[in-house]
């Protein structure tokens, strides 16, 4: 079931049913608060950010060094990898505005939810987009094996080998 089915509804229903109880109970913080509330958030989700980008940065490279020696191109411009990037330049552009700029709260926090969504885009959505079903980070399909250094679908006779090479060795053991 898609990701949107099972998380992301439930939880905008859950967020819909507590901001009505505490609006109906004048549980709601006041704009003092949030004031407050909003720098703490923007000091955490810089935090956070601080964290992440080392790690985004980081699967890029080792992505495009794995390419490599998987497919002998670093870079294959795949919708996918696109979309990674594109995602990585929101998050330069974050850091950017912050650091150059000055961009804090809402103004900045609208760059990281852009970032986010990026994100989302880039795991969730892409795999049903026409281009990425011939893309080579489709991991979906069931029918074919994986196998390192090949770009296309197995034929039937190669695959009767890799399955037979595969009993083989189960049975050895």
């Amino acid at each position: 079931m898609p990701f949107v089915q099972l998380v992301t509804l439930p939880l905008l229903v859950l967020g819909g049913i507590v901001f009505a109880v505490l609006r109906a109970r004048d549980g709601l913080p006041s704009a003092a608060r949030l004031l407050v509330l909003e720098k703490e958030l923007d000091d955490v989700s810089f935090r956070a950010f601080a964290v992440g980008i080392p790690f985004l940065t980081a699967g890029l490279w080792m992505g495009a060094f794995w390419a490599q020696e998987a497919w002998a191109n670093y870079w294959g411009w795949d919708s996918k990898e696109n979309a990674a990037l594109i995602t990585w330049l929101v998050y330069v552009i974050y850091i950017h505005l912050r650091m150059l700029g000055g961009w804090r709260g809402s103004k900045a926090m609208g760059v990281l939810v852009g970032g986010a969504l990026s994100v989302f885009i880039t795991f969730q959505v892409f795999g049903y987009f026409p281009d990425s079903q011939k893309s080579l980070h489709r991991y979906t399909d069931d029918n074919v094996r994986p196998m390192e250094g090949q770009q296309a679908a197995p034929s039937s006779d190669e695959q009767a080998r890799v399955d037979a090479g595969a009993n083989a060795g189960e049975e050895r053991r």
